[in-house]
């Protein structure tokens, strides 16, 4: 059966959990119960059977059962059904009147100082025996020390016991379970209150939406709730700062996009209502670099998107880890001559040959490049260098703090230098360390002393041909 409620489920186990206990409590309760009453009963059946063998005695002609012929059993027993039968050595015998209908098998056989019992059933009566071989006491002086010895059983009915056990068990049956269909019957409303805590919080987590972006649930007095309330208020202030670093984005990605489309438009119309003379190759190459900076845009959302969702192919090859490096040196010499940055290369003693794909590759060095390029104050140096274990490219970075590096690599965060002509989206180091995961490489940003950036591209020493 599968309950879709929670009351429903936790009444459910608690009833099957409480039947259980109670039951077995009860059958364990039962079987002592009976136990003790038939070891009390078994006790008392003992004593009557002592006091009958007490009454025979032994004189000098052998034993002596006068008294017991004299006492009627119903005096000494106490039921009419009870019955005692004694035998001694030789001929005596006594027994009483009625005397016992049936024996147990072999009782005088086995008979011994250690008492025996058994159940014996005689005209629908239940009856318990017990018998046992005892010695008769000394009449007078003249009895001698080897004198016969007795055998005694006494049988007496059960019924009263039994009417006792039967009464017990309809007690220990009926209470249990009339408690039982109680906790059944309450077990879902109480549970049902006690869940009640957890409807409410339910009820305050439908109301936070988008339109409330600020809202957070309020701490309970529920323990158990508590961390729910901090891990959902959590993953809520996750969730607004990814909204706001998305919104960010699209602001500057909104912006940049109508910035490199105006001026198109704005060029096209000046050129169209007052021409400027300009050759034509001039205004198409001004169009095409504006053209090209929205395309680059463009290209790096999808290729980010692919790398992040792992859809781009990585074709696994050797690659010359120097000819990568001055290629993409190449790449930002124009970013570099505009802001005066030198770039100085320190290579490896013996040329590194990695395993890779050298344009993603590229994409993670290029980008790493560009953006110490934009950031390292105008005029600066760019220190880059690599051996067989790692690369590592370090720059100047006044302008940034230790919480700055720590939001590197988020997709939509960005922190645009003074002197920068325009603003960007902020993809770079996204690019780098998406790029970086696909290759299976160790991307680390540290910030040193005198506020130098530290870049550090490492690879396993499986990777090294």
């Amino acid at each position: 059966m599968k309950l879709r409620s929670l009351s429903s489920r936790i009444a459910w186990m608690l009833a099957v959990a409480v039947t259980l206990i109670v039951g077995s409590a009860g059958l364990l309760m039962d079987h002592l119960i009976d136990a003790q009453l038939r070891q009390r009963f078994d006790a008392s059946l003992l004593s009557q059977a002592h006091a009958l063998a007490a009454l025979v005695e032994v004189d000098g002609r052998g034993p002596d059962m006068e008294d017991l012929r004299h006492i009627p059993s119903r005096l000494l027993l106490g039921d009419q059904h009870a019955a005692y039968a004694v035998r001694c050595d030789g001929s005596y015998r006594m027994q009483s009147q009625p005397p016992p209908r049936r024996y147990p098998p072999d009782w005088l056989q086995s008979a011994s100082a250690q008492p025996q019992f058994a159940d014996l059933s005689v005209s629908e009566h239940d009856l318990r025996a017990v018998w046992f071989r005892f010695q008769p006491g000394q009449g007078d002086a003249r009895a001698g020390a080897g004198m016969a010895s007795c055998s005694m059983i006494l049988l007496q009915p059960s019924q009263e016991l039994d009417d006792i056990l039967v009464a017990l068990d309809l007690i220990l049956l009926t209470v249990p379970l009339l408690a039982l269909m109680a906790v059944i019957v309450l077990t879902p409303a109480l549970v049902r209150r006690g869940l009640q805590p957890l409807a409410d919080l339910g009820e305050r987590m439908s109301t936070i939406g988008p339109s409330e972006p600020d809202a957070r649930l309020p701490s309970g007095e529920t323990h158990e709730l508590v961390p729910l309330v901090d891990r959902f208020n959590a993953v809520l202030e996750r969730m607004q700062a990814g909204m706001q670093r998305e919104r960010r984005f699209a602001g500057a990605l909104a912006h940049e996009t109508r910035t490199r489309l105006a001026e198109l438009r704005t060029l096209v119309d000046v050129e169209l209502r007052h021409p400027s003379g300009r050759p034509v190759p001039q205004v198409l190459a001004e169009i095409g670099t504006i053209g090209g900076e929205l395309e680059d845009t463009v290209t790096g959302l999808l290729l980010l998107t692919r790398l992040e969702a792992g859809i781009e192919t990585i074709r696994w090859q050797r690659m010359d880890l120097a000819d990568v490096v001055h290629r993409q040196v190449e790449a930002v010499g124009e970013l570099t001559r505009l802001r005066q940055i030198r770039i100085e290369l320190s290579a490896a003693p013996a040329p590194v040959s990695l395993v890779g794909d050298a344009s993603v590759f590229g994409i993670v060095l290029g980008n790493l490049l560009r953006n110490a390029a934009a950031y390292a104050p105008r005029g600066s140096k760019v220190r880059l260098a690599w051996n067989t274990t790692m690369l590592e490219l370090d720059n100047d970075a006044p302008e940034l703090s230790e919480d700055d590096v720590a939001q590197f690599g988020i997709r939509y965060w960005r922190k645009a230098p003074h002197d920068m002509d325009h603003a960007h989206a902020g993809l770079g180091l996204s690019l780098a360390y998406a790029a970086a995961a696909a290759l299976e490489l160790d991307l680390s940003f540290t910030l040193g002393k005198g506020h130098r950036l530290l870049a550090r591209l490492a690879w396993p020493d499986a990777r090294v041909i």
